[in-house]
């Protein structure tokens, strides 16, 4: 059995040590009424995982039903064992009472915690594969990459509640480019719909597979792949809001006039001096970027919009999904566009 590269090795090591350090600060960080993991009554995490929640959280079943599924089979005296433990600790106690957190539910949480983990420890992962079937490049520079987009997360942890579904969101749509563009279709579609279980917002991957594919696979060969995506979200969302109908609150949240009245307040220096940096990382040399980042770029317009309509624009959570897409563009940048390293484009029609 051939051995892993020590370099690959040393690169894995770092993005588990680094998913703990960013979800330790995504843990500690949600202790507002605006951020916590129960700061909104309507989507608590019990709530969550008992199916209890308002729509359209409750409807975004992947994590819930997973963590009720490990929660049943573990023996009742474990899970008292466990909860006896944490409990045990007075710093436990205090911090747990500053997150606002459920203690009766400590293993639930315990398990719906580690499923969310393990989502972002493998992000970095998928996105090194994603980053390494479009450029051919030094390998340290492949790993480096996906290592600085994990640890640049945090930017987004400062508003907006935190949910255990949003790193299961950020893996799958990755995994689910990254499928696309190997058009490993076998794959795709399993990822494709455990992502529709988790965040209704996967299905934007059939834009992607469009806006990816558009120029070179056959027409009726895309239209079958994007109207199979958009059948199964349809089939899958009908299911859901069947389950959950009784459940209270709506398919969607209006906040339009809400979102008008936030961009109506001045804007700081700051604001236009972070706007700037980063708009320039991701539009500077951008005729030379990958045609598959630059096609993805798109999918902000469809993000951005509803985002205006049914979320708040200010909680860039929202954007998880294309995160990884901009963050690509911008490594560009700093990589190969200001650092001078060597790189090749790999051809899309050869994969």
């Amino acid at each position: 059995m051939s051995r892993l590269p020590a370099g690959r090795i040393s690169a894995g090591i770092l993005y588990v040590a680094a998913a703990a350090f960013v979800f330790a600060a995504w843990i500690w960080g949600a202790d507002t009424q605006s951020t916590a993991l129960n700061g909104d009554p309507r989507s608590t995490l019990a709530g969550l995982i008992d199916g209890t929640a308002y729509r359209p959280f409750v409807q975004r079943v992947l994590v819930p039903v997973l963590t009720r599924g490990v929660a049943a089979v573990v023996p009742a005296a474990a899970r008292a064992a466990l909860t006896d433990a944490l409990m045990g600790s007075q710093k436990f106690r205090n911090e747990s009472a500053r997150l606002g957190w459920d203690t009766s539910r400590l293993p639930e949480y315990c398990v719906a915690l580690l499923l969310a983990f393990a989502a972002l420890a493998a992000f970095p992962f998928v996105l090194r594969s994603l980053f390494r079937t479009l450029y051919e490049t030094d390998p340290g520079i492949s790993h480096l990459i996906p290592l600085a987009v994990l640890l640049g997360l945090p930017l987004f942890f400062g508003v907006g509640t935190h949910y255990v579904y949003d790193f299961p969101a950020l893996l799958l749509f990755t995994a689910g480019l990254l499928l696309i563009v190997r058009r490993d279709w076998t794959l795709f579609y399993p990822v494709y719909a455990i992502g529709c279980l988790n965040k209704e917002t996967t299905v934007l991957l059939a834009l992607a597979t469009i806006l990816i594919w558009r120029k070179s696979m056959p027409a009726r060969q895309l239209a079958t792949h994007a109207g199979a995506q958009i059948l199964i979200f349809g089939v899958l969302e009908y299911a859901l809001t069947t389950a959950y109908g009784a459940n209270p609150g709506s398919a969607l949240e209006f906040h339009l006039f809400g979102n008008i009245h936030n961009f109506l307040f001045p804007y700081t220096i700051e604001w236009a001096f972070f706007t700037a940096l980063i708009g320039t990382l991701i539009f500077h040399d951008i005729g030379r970027k990958h045609e598959v980042l630059k096609a993805c770029a798109w999918l902000i317009v469809p993000f951005a919009l509803l985002m205006l309509l049914f979320a708040w624009m200010t909680e860039l959570r929202d954007m998880y999904e294309i995160y990884p897409v901009f963050a690509l563009l911008a490594a560009h940048t700093l990589a190969f566009s200001w650092g001078k390293r060597a790189y090749t484009l790999k051809p899309l029609h050869s994969r």
